[in-house]
């Protein structure tokens, strides 16, 4: 019987990982701060565009919106997710996705619920505008609130 050979395979990730190169983790942290504060701005731009976009389309002054797509809507209020990074703690990104589910709830009934999407647009809006001033209980309140909306439509399905 012959002996048991055994290889040690060199990984150049683990090499990489421990020879003393790169950045440490707060240095990485500042560098990544430095990448958002830079971003915010245009995505506060891009924000506001979207939010615009859906009020010009699905706003309660359209007469024509219940001929458009909710699958725009739907696309919007996910942009809108990703470019809440730049209002921390203000409730938006919450919002949008409450706005998701309506939207997705409508779709499978096939019924536009027109009540529950204005709420939320309403929603989005004000905390666009407040939601970092207000203080956590006011902003408690406003997403629970569209959290019951969302829940009750959702549950009608």
């Amino acid at each position: 019987m012959s002996a048991t050979r055994k290889y040690r395979v060199k990984n150049r990730l683990a090499a990489f990982a421990f020879d003393g190169g790169g950045v440490t983790v707060r240095t990485a942290l500042i560098n990544a701060d430095k990448v958002m504060e830079s971003m915010k701005e245009s995505s506060l731009a891009d924000l506001d565009r979207i939010l615009a976009e859906i009020q010009n389309r699905f706003g309660c002054r359209v007469p024509s919106r219940d001929d458009d797509d909710l699958e725009a809507l739907y696309r919007h209020s996910s942009q809108i997710i990703e470019a809440s990074f730049a209002l921390p703690s203000s409730g938006v990104e919450q919002a949008a996705r409450s706005l998701c589910d309506i939207v997705d709830a409508c779709t499978v009934s096939g019924v536009k619920d027109w009540a529950a999407i204005d709420v939320h647009i309403d929603g989005l809006v004000l905390l666009r505008a407040n939601g970092q001033v207000l203080p956590a209980a006011g902003r408690a309140i406003v997403l629970d609130g569209l959290r019951k909306v969302a829940t009750r439509r959702t549950a009608i399905g």
